[in-house]
């Protein structure tokens, strides 16, 4: 499961698992400019570079993979 980590907006991690949506926390803009593309099935938060699937694991985290999302959400 994800840590219930305090996000960069002060917000925690746990209080968005609720959503049911993919989670990609980043610090880095480009990475969140190209999860543009999924909007639809993610949102994006501040804080230390992570994706957290729907069901509240993490899928990665840390340095992002070359391609870090298509593989998770197509």
């Amino acid at each position: 499961m994800a840590p219930d980590l305090v996000l960069d907006d002060g917000s925690r991690l746990a209080g968005h698992c609720r959503t049911a949506r993919f989670l990609l926390v980043t610090r880095d803009p480009g990475l969140a400019a190209r999860a543009g593309g999924f909007a639809d099935r993610l949102t994006v938060l501040p804080g230390p570079d992570m994706l957290v699937r729907p069901d509240g694991y993490v899928a990665w985290a840390g340095e992002a993979p070359a391609d870090p999302l298509t593989p998770w959400l197509g």
